[in-house]
Protein backbone atom coordinates (compact mmCIF):
# COMPACT_ATOMS: atom_id res chain seq x y z
CA UNK A 1 0.00 0.00 0.00
CA UNK A 2 1.76 3.25 -1.55
CA UNK A 3 1.24 6.58 1.07
CA UNK A 4 -1.66 7.76 -0.80
CA UNK A 5 -3.50 4.77 -0.48
CA UNK A 6 -3.04 4.90 3.43
CA UNK A 7 -3.49 8.61 3.87
CA UNK A 8 -6.88 7.75 2.07
CA UNK A 9 -8.08 4.96 4.31
CA UNK A 10 -7.02 6.79 7.43
CA UNK A 11 -9.36 9.66 5.82
CA UNK A 12 -12.20 7.07 5.10
CA UNK A 13 -11.52 5.66 8.47
CA UNK A 14 -11.81 8.75 11.19
CA UNK A 15 -14.50 10.43 9.12
CA UNK A 16 -16.86 7.00 9.08
CA UNK A 17 -19.13 6.89 12.16
CA UNK A 18 -17.38 4.23 13.94
CA UNK A 19 -13.99 5.93 13.70
CA UNK A 20 -15.64 9.03 15.03
CA UNK A 21 -17.28 6.53 18.04
CA UNK A 22 -13.88 5.31 18.60
CA UNK A 23 -12.11 8.53 18.61
CA UNK A 24 -15.28 10.10 20.74
CA UNK A 25 -14.26 7.01 23.22
CA UNK A 26 -10.79 7.54 23.38
CA UNK A 27 -11.20 11.21 24.22
CA UNK A 28 -13.43 10.22 27.19
CA UNK A 29 -11.88 7.40 28.25
CA UNK A 30 -8.04 10.14 28.29
CA UNK A 31 -10.76 13.13 29.79
CA UNK A 32 -11.75 10.26 32.93
CA UNK A 33 -8.57 9.04 33.60
CA UNK A 34 -7.49 12.48 34.19
CA UNK A 35 -10.21 13.30 36.36
CA UNK A 36 -9.87 10.82 38.19
CA UNK A 37 -6.20 10.67 38.92
CA UNK A 38 -6.90 14.71 40.14
CA UNK A 39 -9.54 13.76 42.30
CA UNK A 40 -7.66 11.08 43.64
CA UNK A 41 -4.45 13.43 44.43
CA UNK A 42 -7.86 16.19 46.05
CA UNK A 43 -8.64 13.31 48.14
CA UNK A 44 -5.38 12.33 49.30
CA UNK A 45 -4.55 16.21 50.02
CA UNK A 46 -7.25 16.80 52.46
CA UNK A 47 -6.98 13.05 54.07
CA UNK A 48 -10.03 11.33 52.65
CA UNK A 49 -8.50 8.60 51.14
CA UNK A 50 -4.83 6.90 52.31
CA UNK A 51 -1.66 7.28 49.80
CA UNK A 52 0.44 4.61 49.82
CA UNK A 53 2.85 5.60 52.28
CA UNK A 54 -0.13 5.97 54.37
CA UNK A 55 -1.31 2.20 54.05
CA UNK A 56 2.48 1.13 54.41
CA UNK A 57 2.03 3.25 57.93
CA UNK A 58 -1.48 1.38 59.29
CA UNK A 59 -0.19 -1.84 57.69
CA UNK A 60 3.31 -1.47 59.82
CA UNK A 61 0.91 -0.57 63.11
CA UNK A 62 -1.47 -3.47 62.51
CA UNK A 63 2.03 -5.54 62.41
CA UNK A 64 3.23 -4.22 65.68
CA UNK A 65 0.00 -4.21 67.56
CA UNK A 66 -0.14 -7.95 66.84
CA UNK A 67 3.19 -8.99 67.73
CA UNK A 68 2.52 -6.78 70.89
CA UNK A 69 -0.03 -8.33 71.58
CA UNK A 70 1.35 -12.00 71.36
CA UNK A 71 4.32 -11.20 73.16
CA UNK A 72 2.32 -9.84 76.14
CA UNK A 73 0.42 -13.12 76.49
CA UNK A 74 2.68 -15.58 75.69
CA UNK A 75 4.97 -13.77 78.66
CA UNK A 76 1.67 -14.34 80.86
CA UNK A 77 1.00 -17.87 79.21
CA UNK A 78 4.48 -18.68 80.28
CA UNK A 79 4.19 -17.45 83.69
CA UNK A 80 0.92 -18.93 84.67
CA UNK A 81 2.78 -22.29 83.79
CA UNK A 82 5.69 -22.17 86.01
CA UNK A 83 3.18 -21.14 88.48
CA UNK A 84 1.25 -24.01 88.28
CA UNK A 85 4.37 -26.38 88.11
CA UNK A 86 5.42 -25.43 91.22
CA UNK A 87 1.42 -25.46 93.03
CA UNK A 88 0.87 -28.92 91.05
CA UNK A 89 4.35 -29.82 92.59
CA UNK A 90 5.42 -31.49 89.29
CA UNK A 91 9.22 -33.19 89.26
CA UNK A 92 11.78 -30.32 89.72
CA UNK A 93 13.19 -31.03 85.63
CA UNK A 94 9.64 -30.31 84.83
CA UNK A 95 9.23 -26.88 87.09
CA UNK A 96 13.38 -26.10 85.72
CA UNK A 97 11.43 -26.91 81.98
CA UNK A 98 9.07 -24.32 82.42
CA UNK A 99 11.16 -21.76 84.36
CA UNK A 100 13.77 -22.17 81.24
CA UNK A 101 10.70 -21.05 78.87
CA UNK A 102 9.58 -18.05 80.67
CA UNK A 103 13.02 -16.64 81.08
CA UNK A 104 13.25 -17.33 77.13
CA UNK A 105 9.68 -15.25 76.81
CA UNK A 106 11.46 -12.54 79.73
CA UNK A 107 14.89 -12.03 77.82
CA UNK A 108 12.53 -11.71 74.71
CA UNK A 109 10.29 -8.89 76.20
CA UNK A 110 12.96 -6.72 77.85
CA UNK A 111 15.08 -7.16 74.34
CA UNK A 112 11.91 -5.37 72.64
CA UNK A 113 10.70 -3.04 76.06
CA UNK A 114 11.88 0.22 74.70
CA UNK A 115 11.08 -0.27 71.29
CA UNK A 116 7.56 -1.63 72.14
CA UNK A 117 7.10 1.78 74.64
CA UNK A 118 8.25 4.03 71.58
CA UNK A 119 6.65 2.40 68.98
CA UNK A 120 3.21 2.70 71.36
CA UNK A 121 4.28 6.93 71.38
CA UNK A 122 4.28 6.87 67.59
CA UNK A 123 0.99 4.88 66.34
CA UNK A 124 -1.29 5.69 69.32
CA UNK A 125 0.74 8.46 71.40
CA UNK A 126 0.72 9.64 75.00
CA UNK A 127 -2.09 7.71 77.01
CA UNK A 128 -1.51 4.51 75.52
CA UNK A 129 1.75 4.41 75.89
CA UNK A 130 1.43 5.74 80.17
CA UNK A 131 -1.17 2.55 80.07
CA UNK A 132 1.55 0.30 79.10
CA UNK A 133 4.40 1.83 80.59
CA UNK A 134 2.92 2.50 83.87
CA UNK A 135 0.55 0.22 83.71
CA UNK A 136 0.68 -2.84 82.44
CA UNK A 137 4.98 -3.01 82.64
CA UNK A 138 4.74 -2.62 86.42
CA UNK A 139 2.35 -5.90 86.55
CA UNK A 140 4.79 -7.87 84.80
CA UNK A 141 7.65 -6.62 86.95
CA UNK A 142 5.69 -7.35 90.34
CA UNK A 143 4.98 -10.98 89.15
CA UNK A 144 8.04 -11.44 87.72
CA UNK A 145 9.33 -10.84 91.52
CA UNK A 146 6.99 -13.53 92.61
CA UNK A 147 8.17 -15.53 90.39
CA UNK A 148 11.69 -15.39 91.17
CA UNK A 149 10.91 -16.41 94.84
CA UNK A 150 8.91 -19.11 93.99
CA UNK A 151 12.15 -20.46 92.41
CA UNK A 152 14.34 -19.43 94.75
CA UNK A 153 13.36 -18.50 98.36
CA UNK A 154 14.73 -15.77 100.32
CA UNK A 155 14.08 -14.36 103.79
CA UNK A 156 15.13 -11.17 101.89
CA UNK A 157 12.88 -11.13 99.89
CA UNK A 158 9.27 -10.81 99.40
CA UNK A 159 6.34 -11.01 96.86
CA UNK A 160 5.25 -7.36 96.22
CA UNK A 161 1.83 -9.38 96.00
CA UNK A 162 1.77 -11.64 99.08
CA UNK A 163 4.55 -11.81 101.98
CA UNK A 164 4.07 -15.32 102.38
CA UNK A 165 4.22 -16.15 98.65
CA UNK A 166 0.75 -16.98 98.66
CA UNK A 167 0.29 -18.78 95.06
CA UNK A 168 -3.53 -17.76 95.09
CA UNK A 169 -2.35 -14.22 95.45
CA UNK A 170 -0.12 -14.77 92.67
CA UNK A 171 -2.59 -16.22 90.61
CA UNK A 172 -5.04 -13.40 91.62
CA UNK A 173 -2.71 -11.06 90.00
CA UNK A 174 -2.36 -13.06 86.94
CA UNK A 175 -6.31 -12.71 86.56
CA UNK A 176 -5.87 -8.81 86.40
CA UNK A 177 -3.67 -8.39 84.31
CA UNK A 178 -5.21 -10.87 81.60
CA UNK A 179 -8.00 -8.05 82.24
CA UNK A 180 -6.15 -5.51 82.09
CA UNK A 181 -3.83 -6.64 79.09
CA UNK A 182 -7.29 -7.38 77.30
CA UNK A 183 -8.52 -3.80 77.67
CA UNK A 184 -5.00 -2.60 76.82
CA UNK A 185 -4.82 -4.17 73.68
CA UNK A 186 -8.71 -4.57 72.55
CA UNK A 187 -8.40 -0.65 72.62
CA UNK A 188 -4.90 -0.55 70.41
CA UNK A 189 -7.45 -0.21 66.91
CA UNK A 190 -9.55 2.40 67.91
CA UNK A 191 -8.49 4.97 70.78
CA UNK A 192 -11.59 6.20 71.62
CA UNK A 193 -12.63 2.14 72.49
CA UNK A 194 -14.31 2.42 76.10
CA UNK A 195 -13.34 -0.90 78.30
CA UNK A 196 -13.78 -1.28 82.10
CA UNK A 197 -10.22 -1.61 83.50
CA UNK A 198 -8.07 -0.60 86.72
CA UNK A 199 -7.84 2.83 86.80
CA UNK A 200 -3.96 3.82 86.59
Amino acid sequence: MNETNKTFWAEKVTRSPMGLTIAALVGLLAGIATTTEAVDKILIWVGLKPNALQLAKDDERARFSRELAKAAWNRLFVMQRYVSAVKQNYPQIEQDKEWERYIAALLDWNRDLMFNILSLQQYYGTAKRNEFEYGIQPQFGQLHSCLAILRRPSPKVRCPLSETNDIAVIESGFETLNNDLYCFVSGLPDKNQQCTKTVY
